[in-house]
């Protein structure tokens, strides 16, 4: 592959707001062929990459161009899909900008390769081809949980020779990027693909099966729990159980899976309390059901953890935001009729190295608002985990390992909430982890 200097970054293009708001189809248009074949041509081929060190599965990334850039498509997708199971997903939920692309060494000296806008053109590509699995060991793995890490370890673990039983107890594999992630910046396309590969490696998928590691303990040899964090938190005020109080996980199914729109139908003036990746998904929902949509975040917008594209997308479709402001009580007559703010200002940094919220006295003010959709996040739920010591609320491990020797956790459950990327980052190392102590 030639480097070419003349050659100038390209953005992916987005489909004009107008039609954006009014459709749940995918917001960017992908690039063609001859886009990637030109933008390949960007690529330094680094002796020493740092686009592969800031990308959390390591990517091959200037292989892959490579491979790109010759021809050679389907070994680029092989590539890929070799390293990363949940590769489709990942080229598209991925934030390019702080990972590979922020690691790009063209940054010091211009712009980044549009990494993330290649990756999704491979990893989109509809090809098949078959893994090089081991030999049947004889040996079962019991995984809870079919999201992205349940999901990738699954697949790991069935190259390197076990049998595999998913459970999951929703009706449809995929976790959060299937419940909880919109269409409108992830398709379910390649959640299907997931689907149909998992099934055709063998291995066992048990849908609408509710279990606890305890229940299956003794049949299988060891157990990955990757059950995430499911259990939706609440801040603890006044009116937070009245008509119109949802949760983000809620709404976010009642949008996507169950097409449920009427139960919103009647609220016009909506508050999303986050300022998070999943309250930018809900605000923009919300913009594309016709509501009026406020985001009330306590810090301010640098120390906002979503996407910054994500953000700027919320803000050209409309979604209103109001940071260093957070909501202090909600009130009503049955239903929620108003919610009291008040105004935050930013203190010394909290332990996640961010400045903490603290709030102004006497800042409070009342707005009138007939829905919130509270988007501050999720802990697991500790009836599936008994009898597995944790920490600080999150299962406590060891390199993967639990306190119950045959029982490995990764994901979620282990970190709290993260980004999707790590999650299939853990199911990799863990079904390595696993594969380690069932062959000692």
């Amino acid at each position: 592959m030639a480097f070419d200097p003349k050659i100038t970054r390209k953005e992916q293009s987005s489909h004009p707001i107008k039609e954006r708001i009014n459709s749940f189809r995918e917001v960017i248009i992908p690039f063609k062929e001859e886009d990637i074949l030109e933008q390949a041509k960007r690529c330094l081929n680094c002796p020493n990459p740092q686009c592969v060190k800031g990308c959390p599965l390591s990517l091959p990334i200037p292989q892959m161009i490579e491979l790109i850039s010759k021809g050679e498509k389907l070994e680029a997708y092989k590539l890929i899909n070799d390293v990363s199971p949940l590769s489709g997903i990942c080229s598209i939920v991925c934030d390019h900008a702080s990972q590979c692309e922020g690691h790009c060494i063209r940054n010091r000296k211009g712009e980044a390769v549009t990494i993330g806008a290649i990756h999704r053109y491979i990893a989109y590509l509809d090809e098949q081809y078959e893994f090089n699995f081991a030999k049947d060991n004889g040996k079962r793995v019991a995984i809870i949980g079919a999201g992205p890490s349940g999901l990738s370890a699954s697949i790991e673990l069935r190259k390197l020779g076990y049998q595999v039983t998913l459970y999951e107890r929703e009706p449809r594999i995929g976790g959060v990027p299937y419940y909880g992630i919109p269409n409108f910046r992830l398709d379910d396309k390649e959640l299907r693909k997931s689907y149909d590969f998992i099934n055709k490696i063998g291995v066992d998928i048990r849908l609408n099966t509710e279990v606890s590691f305890n229940d299956i303990l003794d049949q299988y040899d060891a157990i990955y729990l990757a059950i995430g964090t499911q259990k939706s938190k609440y801040m603890g005020i006044p009116g937070e159980d009245l008509e119109g109080v949802y949760t983000s996980e809620a709404f976010l199914k009642d949008i996507k899976v169950d097409h449920n729109y009427s139960k919103y139908e009647a609220y016009q003036n909506v508050i999303v309390v986050g300022g998070g990746n999943v309250a930018m998904d809900v605000s923009r929902t919300l913009v594309r059901l016709g509501k009026k949509t406020t985001i009330v975040y306590r810090r301010s917008i640098d120390e906002a953890p979503c996407r910054k594209d994500e953000l700027e997308d919320a803000k050209e479709e409309g979604v209103i935001l109001s940071f260093l402001t957070n909501p202090v009580k909600y009130e009503g007559s049955n239903k929620l009729e108003k919610a009291t703010l008040i105004k935050m200002e930013l203190g010394e940094p909290d332990e996640s190295g961010r400045r903490s919220p603290v709030e102004i006295k006497g800042s409070e003010y009342t707005i009138p608002c007939d829905c919130v959709i509270l988007a501050i996040g999720s802990g697991i739920e500790k009836e599936y985990i008994n009898n597995i010591e944790l920490n600080r609320n999150v299962v406590k491990v060891d390199n993967y390992h639990t306190s119950n020797p045959k029982v490995f956790a990764g994901g979620d459950v282990v970190t709290g909430s993260n980004t999707v990327v790590h999650a299939v980052k853990a199911g990799i190392e863990a079904a390595k982890e696993i594969d380690i102590f069932l062959s000692k």
